[in-house]
């Protein structure tokens, strides 16, 4: 995966431990619905210039105005002031993971699926956890 710009990049390793890096988090998003399974790890890239971040410690911003790579309009971030100040100037919103995946509307756009499920509810790839910083051995 080429990322094109910096600051809206995401990484997951899924449970074979196979890394796969996304240009857009929203394509990140999809790609755990995609998965089917529990994500063991997952990391997003702060949008402020942190470096990455755990994606269940993130805060993310929903700003469809934000041209990020792929048109998804969401940007994460590793503090919390940071990412409402953010939402505040480019009319977002700080919307958690979970709320992202219960949005079968936004789900349905981002993964090109008519038939996507409310995963938060149980429905496909919950995230198991991201517990690390960054992962090892990334090249970013």
């Amino acid at each position: 995966m080429h990322l094109s710009q910096p600051g809206y990049a995401g990484e997951l390793r899924d449970a074979g431990g196979t890394l796969r890096k996304y240009d857009d988090l929203g394509c990140l998003v999809a790609g755990i619905v995609a998965a089917h399974a529990a994500v063991p790890e997952a990391w997003v890239e702060d949008h402020a210039g942190g470096g990455l971040v755990p994606l269940l410690a993130a805060h993310l911003v929903r700003a469809p105005g934000v041209q990020t790579p792929m048109g998804h309009g969401i940007v994460a971030f590793a503090d919390a002031t940071t990412a409402r100040d953010f939402a505040a100037a480019h009319a977002g919103t700080v919307v958690p993971l979970e709320d992202l995946l219960h949005d079968t509307t936004w789900l349905a756009r981002v993964t090109g699926r008519a038939d996507v499920p409310d995963v938060a509810r149980g429905g496909d790839a919950p995230v198991g956890g991201a517990r690390h910083a960054g992962p090892s051995g990334s090249s970013r």
